[in-house]
């Protein structure tokens, strides 16, 4: 032993020596390794993706709810929809940790911008111009969206029925494409379980006609047989026919000479536009016929028509203009009449 001691004395210098050199080994190894695990970091980092997410139109929200948390996780935004902006306390005297939280609440703050984004450019066109003046923050937006659309899934039967219930027709649409949109509610709530009859149906979508449908609505509510594909049809033809071409044409109203403004309707033969007057009553006089023009009202000698031409040239029938309160007599049957009386 006392050897050994002596050897490990005389050599105590080489010994530390090659300490020292294997602690610089495993130093260099250390930091080689550390490198490499940064480059892996960076790879993975660098090919790392995204989830996609789809455009929300109102539809499937649970689906696009999961999505869009998970995009917001990849991107360290979605703690904004849980936790409120950090405040900075006043009472704090340590500038430090001021300044610390004057930064905490910028970060959120931008945070919060970029997730509010996020979310309005996930909507669809219809949604976005609804939702992107309403809130300001991600989590008013994200709130609102969860309350309405995740309440209508989970309530789906009362949903339609609300919808059903306060559809509104408007001038600006066609409106056989908006009895289509509520057939279309009405089929869901069949689907759902529901019992809808036929006739409360076919009043409600009559009811819901806009107020220059009136007069059609009146008439079909008249009627006592009228189902839905009859009413899908009376719709179609009545839209055509307001579709049309219209024409301002006039005729008499009824007992007075004043005229009434009609709407000819396109397709049922053309009518002259003109003024018609009521025929005067005569209280049962004899109205004098002429017979050389026909016309009423003088005689064949104070005629100015004398010739034949004139006379087949429009000699018209003189009992279809006849007045409907007095007779009608050639002028040879007055006079003939006369001189029996004579």
């Amino acid at each position: 032993s006392g050897n050994q001691w002596y050897v490990i004395k005389k050599n105590f210098a080489a010994i530390e020596e090659g300490i020292k050199q294997c602690q610089s080994k495993l130093r260099s190894e250390s930091k080689q390794n550390g490198d490499t695990s940064k480059a892996v970091d960076n790879n993975t980092t660098c090919g790392f993706s995204m989830i996609e997410t789809s455009r929300f139109d109102g539809k499937s929200y649970l689906c696009w709810s999961s999505q869009m948390e998970l995009f917001l996780k990849q991107l360290n935004l979605s703690y904004v929809l849980s936790e409120p902006c950090p405040l900075t306390n006043s009472s704090e005297i340590n500038p430090r940790e001021i300044s610390r939280a004057d930064a905490a609440g910028k970060n959120w703050l931008r945070d919060d911008y970029l997730c509010h984004n996020h979310l309005l450019n996930s909507l669809s066109d219809h949604l976005y111009r609804q939702y992107s003046k309403k809130f300001k923050h991600a989590k008013e937006l994200w709130d609102d969206l969860k309350w309405v659309y995740q309440f209508e899934e989970s309530n789906s039967k009362r949903s339609q029925v609300r919808k059903y219930i306060e559809f509104k027709m408007v001038e600006e649409r066609p409106i056989l494409e908006q009895v289509q949109d509520v057939n279309k509610i009405a089929d869901s709530i069949v689907s759902a379980g529901m019992f809808l009859d036929e006739t409360f149906h076919v009043s409600t979508i009559i009811s819901k006609f806009p107020p220059s449908w009136s007069g059609f609505s009146t008439r079909l509510m008249e009627e006592e047989f009228l189902p839905v594909w009859m009413l899908m049809e009376r719709v179609k033809a009545e839209e055509l026919l307001r579709n049309k071409a219209q024409r301002v044409t006039y005729r008499p109203a009824t007992g007075s000479s004043q005229m009434e403004r009609l709407q000819s309707l396109g397709g049922r033969g053309t009518q002259s536009i003109g003024w018609k007057r009521k025929e005067p009553e005569r209280d049962g006089r004899v109205v004098i016929v002429c017979d050389n023009c026909g016309r009423r009202g003088h005689l064949a000698k104070n005629c100015w028509g004398k010739t034949s031409d004139e006379r087949a040239s429009w000699k018209p029938n003189r009992f279809t203009t006849s007045s409907a309160t007095a007779p009608v007599v050639s002028e040879t049957q007055a006079t003939t009449t006369n001189n029996d009386k004579e």
